[in-house]
C-alpha cells in the first residue's frame, strides 16, 4: 500500500522566497535535480493561479487583506510557509491525468480547510519529475486575523497530528494510503521528496516503469514514422508545384518584371506629357476666365449704361407727351371761337350835329377784351415753336433720338 506524504516548513526571508518562487514556476533553465525534465514542463499547473505571479508581491497583498492585527509586524516575521504533498510512485503509476489532478484537487482543499482559502498563495503541481507531487504555499494568519507561524504550525506534536489529519482525509475521499512513519517514531527529520526516494526501493520499480514506457515510446515513434512517411507522401506533388512556382518566379524575374518595368517608365513619361498639357490647359483657362471678367465688367458697363440711357428715354417720353399735351390744349385755346358780337364806333362831328359818323373802331365788352388780349399775347409767344412744329424739323430729331435710345437698348 501507498504512503500519504506531506512536508511543510517555514521560509524565514524574501530571498528564500524568490527562489522557491524560481523552483515551483520554473523560471531557470538548468537544474541539478536530474530528474526534471523541461521539456515536459508545459504539463504542470497551479491550482489556484491562472498564471505565474511573484510570491513576495502576493505574500504582502494577502496580509493587506487579511492581517489584522493591532501591532506592526517584525521585520524578521515569518510571512511564507512553503509544503510539498505527494506520494509513492506506484500510487501514481497507473492513474490517469485526471485522476491525478483530483487526488492534488483534494489535497488542495485539506489545505484550504486547515489554513484558509483566503491565506493559500500557491498549489502547483509538477509532472515534469518522475513523481507527481504539488508544491504549496500560505500565509500564516491565525483565525482572528494575527500573523503567527508559530501557532499556525505547531510543535513536532502538532505537525504529527497534521500529518494524521491529512492521511484521514484522503483515507475518507477514497485514496486509501498509510501514513508515513512519524518524526517521533522515527526520531529523523522530514526529507526532500527527492532524498525520500533516493532511501528506498522505489528505483527497481521506476526502472520497471521505464521499461513499459520505453515500449510506449518506441510505439510512438513507429507511429511517428508512418506519420513521416505520410507526410513525405503529401510533400512530394507539394514540391513539385514549388519547383513549378520556382520557375515562374525565375521567369518573371528575367523576362516579365523588366518589361513591366519599362512599361512602368513610358506610363510614367507619358504621365509627365500629360501633366504639362494639363498645366498647360490650366494656363489657358485661366487666361479666358481673365477675359471673361473683362467681359463681364464690360457687360455690367453697359447695363449701367442702358439702364442711364432708359431712364433719360423715360424722362423725355414724359416731357415730350407733356409739351404735346400742352401744344393740344393750345391748339384748343386757339381754335376756341372768339365772341364776335361787337359794336361800331360812331362820332358826332360836333356837339351840335345830329348825324354820327363812322370811326372805324369797335366797341367790345370788357371780358370780350381781356380773352383777345390773353390770346394774342400766347400767339405771340407760341408762334416761333408753332412754325417749327409746323415745319416738322423738331419732331424729326426727336424721333432719331429715341430710336437710337431703342437701338441701344435691344443689344
Amino acid at each position: 500500500m501507498s504512503y500519504s506524504i506531506i512536508r511543510v516548513a517555514r521560509v524565514k526571508s524574501k530571498t528564500n522566497t524568490t527562489g522557491i518562487q524560481k523552483h515551483v514556476q520554473r523560471e531557470n533553465k538548468n537544474y541539478e535535480n536530474d530528474d526534471i525534465d523541461l521539456e515536459k514542463s508545459y504539463l504542470n499547473y497551479d491550482l489556484v493561479n491562472d498564471s505565474d505571479i511573484d510570491f513576495n508581491q502576493k505574500i504582502d497583498e494577502k496580509i493587506e487583506q487579511n492581517y489584522a492585527g493591532k501591532r506592526k509586524i517584525r521585520n524578521d516575521a515569518i510571512k511564507h510557509i512553503d509544503g510539498v504533498i505527494t506520494s509513492d510512485e506506484d500510487f501514481f503509476k497507473f492513474k490517469s491525468t485526471e485522476d491525478i489532478k483530483s487526488f492534488f484537487e483534494d489535497s488542495k482543499q485539506f489545505l484550504e480547510n486547515e489554513y484558509g482559502k483566503e491565506n493559500l498563495l500557491y498549489a502547483t503541481v509538477h509532472m515534469d519529475e518522475k513523481t507527481p507531487h504539488m508544491h504549496y504555499g500560505f500565509v500564516p494568519i491565525t483565525e482572528d486575523g494575527r500573523l503567527s507561524a508559530k501557532e499556525v504550525i505547531g510543535n513536532k506534536k502538532s505537525l504529527t497530528e497534521f500529518q494524521d489529519r491529512f492521511n484521514q482525509y484522503l483515507n475518507d475521499k477514497g485514496y486509501r494510503l498509510e501514513r508515513g512513519e512519524s518524526k517521533n517514531k522515527t526520531e529523523r527529520k522530514h526529507r526532500q521528496v527527492e532524498q525520500y526516494k533516493s532511501e528506498t526501493k522505489y528505483h527497481e520499480k521506476e526502472k520497471e516503469f521505464a521499461r513499459q514506457t520505453l515500449k510506449g515510446t518506441e510505439k510512438q515513434i513507429q507511429n511517428h514514422q508512418r506519420l513521416i512517411d505520410h507526410y513525405k507522401r503529401e510533400i512530394k506533388p507539394i514540391k513539385a508545384s514549388y519547383d513549378n512556382m520556382k520557375s515562374e518566379l525565375k521567369d518573371w524575374e528575367e523576362i516579365k518584371l523588366p518589361k513591366l518595368k519599362k512599361e512602368a517608365q513610358n506610363i510614367e513619361n507619358q504621365k509627365h506629357k500629360e501633366s504639362k498639357k494639363i498645366e498647360d490647359l490650366k494656363q489657358e483657362r485661366d487666361r479666358h476666365l481673365d477675359i471673361l471678367g473683362s467681359v463681364d465688367s464690360q457687360i455690367d458697363e453697359y447695363k449701367e449704361k442702358n439702364a442711364y440711357e432708359k431712364v433719360k428715354l423715360d424722362e423725355i417720353r414724359a416731357k415730350k407727351q407733356k409739351e404735346e399735351e400742352e401744344y393740344q390744349n393750345l391748339i384748343n385755346v386757339l381754335n376756341e371761337p372768339v365772341n364776335d358780337k361787337y359794336e361800331y364806333e360812331y362820332k358826332k362831328p360836333s356837339l351840335f350835329s345830329k348825324e354820327k359818323e363812322a370811326t372805324g373802331k369797335v366797341i367790345i365788352s370788357e371780358d370780350n377784351y381781356k380773352i383777345l388780349k390773353q390770346r394774342s399775347a400766347l400767339a405771340a409767344r407760341l408762334e416761333p415753336t408753332f412754325t417749327e412744329l409746323n415745319s416738322g424739323k423738331e419732331r424729326k430729331q426727336d424721333k432719331e433720338h429715341i430710336r437710337r435710345l431703342q437701338d441701344e437698348n435691344s443689344k
